[in-house]
């Protein structure tokens, strides 16, 4: 019998490094994204504590001061929430690459197990023409 052989699986090899490349790629992006929402976690806090400074405040000096910080933060939090949008953006365009690299990696698998079975069948289908031939010729009668 005649072994299988795939003639494109060195596409499929390649295929699966893609597919493992948008894999640690989008890792990567969920893990940026954390990482901004850490520090905009931590600018939120911030922003509390200063506030409660703020009010806490009795001379117009430390007020002004923490006024200047409280409009700093907030600065610093417009800035963050853009990062944070980009970074999902981001996050889904890598979800969207990793879906794309495992459907085009599915396709040649579905198409080589297709194959498999083809030649499978094929073996099978000679194989049982090979068993009639023999059956055949030793019952049929001499001439």
């Amino acid at each position: 019998m005649k072994a299988f052989r795939f003639r494109l699986e060195p596409l499929i090899t390649l295929r699966n490094w893609e597919e493992e490349r948008a894999r640690v790629a989008f890792g990567q992006a969920i893990e940026h994204e954390r990482r901004i929402q850490a520090r905009l976690q931590a600018v939120e806090t911030d922003l509390e504590a200063g506030f409660r400074a703020w009010e806490q405040a009795r001379i117009v000096r430390e007020k002004n001061e923490c006024w200047q910080h409280l409009e700093f933060l907030r600065a610093e939090r417009a800035n963050i929430l853009g990062m944070l949008e980009e970074a999902r953006r981001e996050r889904e365009e890598k979800a969207r690459q990793l879906m794309d690299a495992h459907k085009r990696l599915q396709t040649l698998e579905t198409l080589k197990n297709k194959r498999r079975e083809a030649h499978l069948a094929e073996m099978r289908r000679r194989e049982e023409l090979e068993l009639d031939d023999i059956v055949s010729a030793r019952f049929q009668p001499d001439l």
